[in-house]
């Protein structure tokens, strides 16, 4: 009735614009209570990625009592080396900072922690902190719940030989059994009764976990009859426009950043990658990582054997929608491998100048925007897989070899590792405690565990040769190409069900060498079941889904990314 929108599109662009550690607390906050969704999310955004910094600032220790539980409680806050104890020190400057009135709410504050990922020596420690020794029902929470950890290890360990369901529903029942063993009648007292009844809410906290959905790149289709359906999030005005100009460069397929609902395996288009369009021809042979809420997009030559090179470093940001050029590349690059540990991107190998193969190694920070010094790899590497291994970063090359990069001694070690393939890799992905490998030319998936031994080993097979891939929450997605009917495909590998195969007793029984669960005789050795991806989406070529290299080898594989900074 007032024309306001007008007014109010502004005033979130303005908004948007100043967001930063100093003020996303406040703007979430504000925001969310006025139901402007938009600018909530883009601040939560901030303000769960930056909690390190954020729990620094004076505006963290201003929240009021709900607004700190609200914020500490959040799933997908990033919490650093440190984990869980940050959130606990961060609660303990909060009380610290007016002690008199804050004091009381300690208990509160205690059942928004993950005591999932608190040790039993965090927990004994935080018995030592004056604030909790003073706390009588503080002091019997931790007690209570450092008792249910112990009791749960020894059930596991008595229990690491039988089957995981039946452990894990005597687990589920062990709080009401272990709390307190020295008395078994203590439903009758009543305060007893409730430090029980905290201990099962505190130890049935959900563990933290940054919401992720698999993404992938790929291409859309640039048809006449689609001149104005793009990729939503562009940072473009014109979206019109913006197809007729690349039609005009005769470039039909514009590549996008795809993601899919793993609940209702619908496929949307989440960003149009725009800067790979700027030159006189489509931009090939660049890398697509993503380092918290930011897509960044590496190296890459617009016309190979012209020395036409992408030497920016374009960011996009989730939170402002916009394209940055944060710095440019030491050196031209192409068809080379991309790893993010911790929040450093590593770029290393592929081609420079004059098609040289490169063993030189970069290395961005992204938090102080400065390009680190890193020693070469070994040798040359023209193709290989990379991914990230607690805290350390693996090359596995086509050469059966492992070069692993250990970034606090800035050391490379290589060592040759035993594989059924003969190929190479197309992907490292990395779950838990162990490297699964995506084979080149194959649809096998290979398993290498760094802690155990240098072996590869089989683990299972995709239906369709892979192209690109990604792991999001122990699941392997394969986003590819069928040519038997031309349709594009998704398949999942669940590696979880891999492992319970695995798991199974397959060791000979008696003199007669057959596998209890596979039928399998073997007189020396029962292998595993292997696992079998199943398909979950398909759809015919006429549709504007695109997840083939066009040409081969111009688009890789984004990985799984996080689902609320691109879902407003």
């Amino acid at each position: 009735m007032l024309q306001f929108i007008s007014v109010q599109i502004a005033c979130e662009q303005q908004v948007l614009a100043s967001l930063s550690c100093d003020t996303c607390l406040e703007v979430y906050f504000v925001t969310s209570t006025l139901g402007l969704s938009n600018i909530a999310t883009a601040a939560l955004t901030i303000a769960v990625w930056k909690f390190l910094e954020i729990v620094k600032k004076p505006q963290f220790h201003h929240l009021s009592l709900s607004e700190m539980v609200e914020y500490i409680s959040h799933p997908a806050l990033f919490l650093g080396p440190n984990g869980e104890w940050t959130v606990w020190e961060a609660l303990i400057s909060w009380i610290e900072e007016n002690e008199a009135e804050r004091t009381e709410h300690l208990l509160k504050l205690l059942l928004c922690l993950d005591f999932y990922s608190l040790t039993r020596e965090d927990i004994s420690n935080m018995l030592f902190y004056n604030i909790v020794s003073e706390n009588n029902e503080a002091v019997q929470l931790l007690e209570g719940i450092g008792k249910y950890k112990m009791a749960h290890l020894q059930q596991r360990l008595s229990c690491q030989n039988q089957d995981m369901e039946l452990m894990k529903k005597e687990t589920s029942n062990s709080v009401e059994k272990q709390t307190n063993p020295e008395k078994h009648d203590s439903d009758k007292d009543s305060e007893e009764h409730e430090v029980r009844t905290l201990v099962e809410s505190a130890v049935r906290h959900s563990k933290r976990h940054i919401p992720q959905v698999p993404c992938i790149v790929g291409f859309k289709r640039s048809h006449s009859s689609q001149r104005k359906k793009e990729a939503k999030n562009s940072d473009d005005d014109d979206d019109a426009d913006l197809i007729w100009s690349f039609r005009k460069r005769n470039l039909e397929n514009i590549p996008v950043i795809y993601s899919l609902n793993p609940v209702t395996k619908k496929i949307t288009e989440e960003i149009t990658l725009t800067k790979l369009c700027d030159g006189p021809v489509q931009c090939s042979g660049y890398q697509v990582c993503s380092v918290g809420p930011s897509i960044y997009i590496l190296g890459g030559e617009y016309q190979l054997g012209h020395g036409n090179w992408n030497q920016s470093l374009w960011r996009y940001s989730t939170v402002s929608k916009k394209w940055i050029v944060e710095n440019s590349l030491p050196q031209p690059r192409r068809h080379h491998m991309v790893c993010v540990v911790d929040s450093i991107i590593y770029i290393l190998g592929g081609y420079g100048k004059h098609r040289i193969v490169q063993s030189s190694v970069n290395a961005y920070d992204t938090e102080s925007g400065d390009w680190l010094h890193c020693p070469d790899m070994p040798h040359c590497v023209s193709q290989g897989a990379a991914c990230a291994f607690k805290g350390r970063l693996m090359v596995f090359t086509q050469e059966m070899q492992l070069l692993t990069y250990y970034p606090t001694m800035k050391k490379w070690s290589a060592i040759p590792v035993r594989s059924p393939s003969i190929q190479g890799y197309r992907a490292a992905l990395t779950w838990e405690n162990s490297v699964y490998l995506i084979d080149f030319c194959t649809t096998q998936v290979y398993k290498f565990s760094p802690e155990e031994d240098q072996t590869i080993t089989q683990f299972g097979n995709f239906v369709t040769p892979p192209l690109n891939v990604c792991i999001v929450d122990g699941k392997i997605y394969n986003f590819t190409h069928d040519d038997v009917d031309d349709s594009h495909v998704i398949e999942v590998l669940d590696i979880c069900e891999g492992l319970h195969t695995s798991n199974v007793d397959t060791s000979p029984s008696g003199n007669s060498g057959m596998c209890s669960m596979s039928g399998i005789i073997d007189s020396h050795q029962c292998e595993p079941l292997r696992v079998l991806a199943k398909e979950i989406w398909r759809e015919k070529e006429g549709d504007p889904y695109m997840f083939t290299s066009y040409p081969a080898k111009t688009t890789f594989s984004l990985g799984c990314f996080p689902l609320f900074t691109l879902k407003t």
